[in-house]
């Protein structure tokens, strides 16, 4: 279609988004109490965003009103930077629901020392409703968003517990297999009759707990990246 036409139809394409990850934390006030007090300098402190990635087939129905729906199947990467260097040299115990600490003896110490990542993927699809905006006979606007639904496939790694601050596999930790996640992207497109070509800054959040309900510690992954997207155009 020329500048200024309108025309409905499908657009089917690969998109691929490098992107950094990484996991907003927040206190479960029931069960703050049970948080060790080395938690933060030993742990939360020491963990950090890396570099992830999605992959996948994007599908959008553009209608006559410059609005498009958008959904597809993707693979997605969450990833945690880790990088803990300690010593466990007191262990705490459970008093009327008061963590109390008691003292190991030095040949009971326990060195805590791991650098890496944790590494999350999913099986995604999103629900988006996006606008675009034509700027030249070959170049528009476009904007997203909406919902996902990301299911946990796999994970992999070692995160130190809160409560006795020992590396566990994340495999061992109950993490939610179902969830929900806000994302929003706008970028620039490259449009003919046939193709578009655009890249996109994007970002998504989760919006439930990802972590399991016993955990102290609320987890909510989120990502920011560019997204690149090659779709083949089906108009009418």
């Amino acid at each position: 279609p020329l500048l200024g036409e309108k025309a409905t139809g499908w657009e089917v394409g690969l998109s691929f988004t490098p992107s950094i990850s990484n996991q907003l934390k927040n206190t479960q006030s029931d069960l703050a109490w049970k948080i060790n007090r080395n938690y933060k300098n030993f742990i939360s402190d020491n963990e950090f965003g890396a570099f992830s990635s999605s992959a996948g087939i994007n599908t959008q129905y553009h209608l006559k009103n410059n609005l498009f729906i958008a959904t597809g199947l993707f693979v997605s990467q969450r990833t945690e930077g880790i990088n803990y260097n300690y010593t466990i040299t007191e262990y705490p115990y459970i008093n009327n629901g008061v963590v109390g600490y008691a003292p190991l003896s030095p040949s009971a110490y326990v060195d805590i020392v791991y650098k890496g990542s944790n590494s999350f993927r999913f099986v995604e699809i999103p629900l988006n409703l996006g606008y675009k905006q034509t700027i030249t006979p070959k170049f528009e606007i476009r904007g997203q968003a909406g919902v996902s639904y990301l299911h946990l496939a796999n994970l992999s790694g070692f995160k130190a517990d809160f409560y006795n601050l020992e590396l566990n596999n994340v495999r061992d930790l109950n993490y939610q297999a179902q969830n929900i996640a806000l994302n929003a992207k706008v970028g620039l497109f490259y449009s003919n009759n046939k193709l578009a070509l655009g890249i996109e800054p994007t970002s998504a959040l989760n919006l439930n707990n990802f972590a399991d309900k016993e955990n102290a510690i609320k987890v909510r992954p989120y990502s920011y990246g560019f997204n690149i997207t090659t779709n083949y155009k089906f108009i009418k």
